[in-house]
C-alpha cells in the first residue's frame, strides 16, 4: 500500500470512528497527531475542540450518519467530500 493509500484509508477510518461509530475521542486518540487544524469555521483548532463539538453534534442529531462520497489524496494532503 502506498503512502497516499494509507493516508486516504486513515481519513476514512477517522470519519467512520468519530461520526458513524459515535466515538470522536477514540478517533482522535487513534488517528490525530499533536496538531489538529479544524477547517470548520464554527469549531476552533485542536483535538479537544473537535471532540467537544462532535460530541455535542452527535447529541443534537442522534440519527447522524456521515456518508463519504469521495476522498482525494495528493502529497501530504487528504480531502474528504462527505454528506
Amino acid at each position: 500500500m502506498t503512502e497516499l493509500e494509507k493516508n486516504r484509508e486513515t481519513v476514512i477510518a477517522f470519519y467512520e470512528r468519530a461520526f458513524n461509530d459515535r466515538e470522536p475521542a477514540d478517533a482522535v486518540a487513534r488517528y490525530v497527531g499533536p496538531k489538529y487544524i479544524q477547517h470548520n469555521p464554527d469549531t476552533p483548532d485542536g483535538a479537544e475542540a473537535f471532540v467537544k463539538s462532535t460530541t455535542a453534534l452527535i447529541a443534537r442529531c442522534p440519527g447522524l450518519r456521515v456518508d463519504i462520497k469521495r476522498v482525494i489524496a495528493e502529497g501530504d494532503l487528504v480531502a474528504a467530500h462527505t454528506s
